[in-house]
């Protein structure tokens, strides 16, 4: 008898019962949506260090500009690295098209994915880097420059012993 009991009320409240369903139906199809959207572009990593190509390293890096990419770049990106110095106002570029990630675990710290070969060129460096945002459809190859040595002028005087006065 129960089973009629359903039967009838299902007749007597069909728009009801099409509304109820149209309802819970949207409500799962957007809860969907938004779980999907929620793990699209997220870092869900424990460990960055399972995931580091062959033959390259993950070089953590301060960026002088660190709080400035913080509304631009979410959680990874392209960069080139520059180092400057504010009282010459000159910068040089460190490296080009580079790898940037950002710390799952602290979002205020970055790290640069290198070639191994070429990270101690980055950790000569002494300064804090500023990041420019390159654009990741680009494939440039990523390159590392080295620490240029500027030559000291030498300024010789040579001074004749002649008395002039």
């Amino acid at each position: 008898m129960n089973q009629f009991k359903i039967k009838a009320w299902l007749k007597e409240n069909k728009k009801s019962w099409y509304i109820w369903l149209m309802l819970i139906s949207l409500s799962l199809f957007f809860t969907f949506l938004q779980q999907k959207d929620n793990k699209k572009g997220k870092i869900q990593i424990r460990n960055l260090d399972t995931y580091i190509p062959k033959d390259f390293v993950l070089v953590p890096v301060e960026l002088s500009n660190g709080p400035s990419l913080d509304g631009l770049l979410e959680y990874k990106g392209i960069v080139d690295l520059y180092i400057g110095d504010p009282v010459k106002q000159r910068a040089e570029k460190v490296a080009e098209s580079v790898k940037i990630i950002r710390s799952p675990r602290n979002p205020s710290y970055f790290a640069v994915l290198v070639p191994e070969e070429n990270a101690s060129f980055l950790i000569q460096r002494f300064q804090a880097f500023h990041a420019v945002i390159q654009n990741p459809e680009q494939q440039k190859k990523t390159k590392i420059y080295p620490v240029t040595k500027k030559r000291k002028r030498t300024i010789i005087i040579e001074l004749d012993n002649s008395s002039h006065f």
